[in-house]
């Protein structure tokens, strides 16, 4: 299946969303800082049609079936799980269920988007690719314990530098998301994500799942 994600026909938020995968960097410690635990990966899933965060996921774990299923818990839940966090003062207001997501076919998520009647397109989207690497510059290359500014100096060890934990990194991540990323102009959404997905989900409601057991379909793969 090959879609273009400039159809007028599929401009609306969660007609089309889009999957990445990028290695942060970012040396990341033990919560009573005790040990280096390593340097975590993150999924991405944003709206297509505005560059909306919807869902992501945050772990040690190189992408696999899990780490997918646990974006695919985070993007179809509501987000009151942030508020647990008083750093976290922005809203998110994504959940739900996209019609279609692209992602690349290295990452099998046919399973998932089976279980989720998910259309699937193993289109590579090269708008991902190319804000991974503005992830890279304005966020993950500026936290201390980072591989990208000292990778070329073989006397410094950046995971000496480490300061955070993986619950501490994903709050950085979470608040980049949605206090920078969506309210600042995007190239690739012609517009402000926030302002651009609010407008459309005000005229498309987010379609949410109609079997209240969806998470036990998504259970065989995320063991939560």
């Amino acid at each position: 299946m090959n879609l273009n994600i400039y159809n007028q026909d599929k401009r609306y938020p969660l007609a089309i969303a889009e999957v990445g995968c990028f290695n942060t960097g970012v040396y990341v410690l033990s919560e009573d800082y005790s040990n280096i635990l390593g340097i975590p990966w993150l999924t991405i899933i944003k709206d297509s049609y505005s560059d909306y965060v919807l869902g992501l996921h945050l772990s040690l774990e190189t992408p696999n079936i899990k780490t997918m299923a646990l974006a695919f818990v985070n993007m179809i839940e509501k987000k009151d799980w942030i508020k647990q966090f008083p750093k976290i003062v922005y809203e998110w207001d994504a959940h739900g269920i996209p019609e279609t997501i692209i992602c690349p076919k290295k990452y099998d998520i046919s399973p998932l988007c089976n279980a989720m009647n998910i259309a699937l397109d193993n289109t590579i989207s090269m708008r991902m690719n190319n804000w991974g690497k503005t992830l890279k510059d304005d966020l993950f290359s500026r936290l201390q314990g980072n591989i990208h500014l000292t990778k070329n100096d073989k006397r410094f060890k950046p995971e000496k530098g480490a300061i955070y934990t993986l619950d501490t990194l994903k709050q950085i991540m979470v608040v980049y998301m949605l206090g920078v990323h969506h309210n600042c102009w995007q190239t690739a959404a012609y517009g402000v994500p926030k302002e651009k997905f609010l407008k459309g989900i005000s005229h498309y409601p987010l379609k949410e799942p109609t079997d209240p057991l969806w998470r036990e379909r998504l259970r065989l793969w995320t063991d939560c």
